[in-house]
């Protein structure tokens, strides 16, 4: 095993079969600046593989993925959002993850889930 395979925290595959990983140093980042998601971290997989809606961060070239029923408690009417960056390979590294009831200002929406008919 690698130096760089035994600081991944997370490995899992997107919606698009692409690889994501979240690392120790990103988690650590997590844990201090948005501490109420860190127990959530473990989901991270179900935000990527099932999001409700993509978002382009142009300025610096980051997907953020919304998902909204992944986080409990206070949180529960949240939307969980893990912030990927790809590189040139199609692989992804999560950047950050947080919760917010309403997507960021300013990004271009890439995807939304089409609505179940009843």
């Amino acid at each position: 095993m690698t130096d760089n395979e035994a600081n991944i925290v997370v490995g899992c595959v997107d919606f698009a079969h692409r690889t994501v990983r979240l690392t120790a140093d990103v988690a650590a980042h997590v844990g201090a600046r948005h501490p109420e998601v860190e127990l959530f971290l473990p989901h991270i997989c179900g935000v990527l593989e099932a999001r409700d809606f993509v978002y382009h961060r142009l300025r610096v070239n980051s997907y953020l993925l919304y998902k909204l029923g992944m986080l409990t408690g206070r949180l529960a009417n949240t939307y969980m959002v893990v912030v990927v960056r790809y590189n040139e390979q199609g692989q992804g590294e999560v950047r950050t993850v947080y919760p917010t009831t309403q997507p960021a200002r300013g990004d271009t929406l890439r995807y939304i889930r089409p609505r179940r008919s009843s």
